[in-house]
């Protein structure tokens, strides 16, 4: 290849190579899920377009318990393989194919659900609650099971104008909590906000 071949050919291979880079910017590296501003873009889409057809979204929040503790037991290269584990098993139980399954922070996921009544999410967060714990893998330093567990928050709207799709995000959030502080290993519903706290 001479030089002006050369030239002509690197602005391809700069676009390439740049895309990569641009996908790459919304994984996040160790499970290779959809990081939360990725995450959080297709959110606000699927929001809208459930506010303009009047259709169901629901949102699944889920967070390993006693991650920490675990990975001081087990060491860390053991914890991210378990969190990828359970990530490989969530993913295989998702079945709309719009469903996205992002992580948020260490050993928290979000899961959003297109166009998923209230049944069908709760169905599907006791499913993946109960599929992470038939995994069986051993915790030793956990006082809620045996095994890995996770506590789940779940919520379901049909969103309007003037609702705020951020404090729907946060009332799911407060759901999960909810589950820990009610001992974890469980699902809990919930789409309304409470401005205090959730301890």
């Amino acid at each position: 290849m001479n030089y002006l071949e050369d030239s002509l050919n690197f602005p391809n291979e700069s676009i390439v190579l740049n895309s990569k880079i641009e996908h790459l910017q919304t994984k996040e590296m160790v499970t290779m899920l959809p990081n939360f501003n990725y995450f959080k873009d297709i959110f606000e889409k699927k929001w809208e377009a459930a506010m303009n057809k009047l259709t169901p979204i629901s949102l699944v929040v889920f967070d390993i318990d006693y991650l920490p503790l675990y990975k001081e037991t087990y060491g860390l290269e053991l914890g991210d393989l378990t969190v990828k584990e359970i990530v490989i098993k969530v993913k295989s139980l998702l079945k709309g194919p719009d469903d996205l399954l992002a992580k948020f922070a260490d050993g928290t996921f979000f899961i959003l659900l297109p166009e998923t009544n209230i049944n069908a999410a709760l169905k599907t967060a006791e499913i993946i609650r109960q599929s992470i714990e038939n995994m069986k893998i051993p915790h030793c330093q956990s006082i809620t099971s045996n095994y890995v567990t996770v506590s789940v928050g779940v919520g379901t709207k049909t969103p309007f104008i003037w609702e705020d799709s951020n404090k729907f995000i946060k009332a799911v959030e407060q759901a999960m909590y909810i589950a820990k502080k009610n001992g974890r290993n469980q699902v809990i519903w919930n789409n309304v906000y409470l401005e205090e706290s959730i301890d």
